[in-house]
């Protein structure tokens, strides 16, 4: 059996001398929906995909931008400091370090805001 698949491998092989017969012969051998019994079936099918055989062609994707937009000036990714006036660091030292009020401011804004809803049910 094995020196016929030799004799069969070798015809196949002087017929298509551009395909990579290895590597096509692995596969059809791996190939689990390929039902081999005989050797007829073993060189029909070989010969079929040594014959159909199309090398792949890497696909080369190039990202290009479908249009392009005009932004205005201020819309920046990344505002720069001199911009913002340094906003960001101050708001950021500001919810860390939150400022303290005494006791009587506290309770003086509380009355305000008592007085302010009073004023808006009335």
């Amino acid at each position: 059996m094995k020196d016929e698949i030799e004799l069969i491998d070798n015809e196949l092989r002087a017929m298509f001398p551009q395909a990579p017969f290895a590597m096509i012969k692995q596969e059809l051998l791996a190939d689990e929906t390929a039902i081999i019994v005989t050797l007829k079936q073993y060189r029909g099918l070989l010969q079929y995909r040594l014959k159909n055989y199309r090398p792949k062609l890497k696909q080369v994707t190039q990202r290009k931008s479908i249009r392009t937009e005009l932004l205005p000036d201020w819309f920046d990714d990344k505002p720069q400091k001199d911009q913002w006036g340094g906003m960001r660091d101050t708001l950021k030292d500001m919810i860390d370090n939150p400022p303290k009020k005494s006791e009587e401011e506290i309770k003086a804004d509380r009355e305000e805001l008592d007085r302010r809803l009073k004023e808006l049910r009335d």
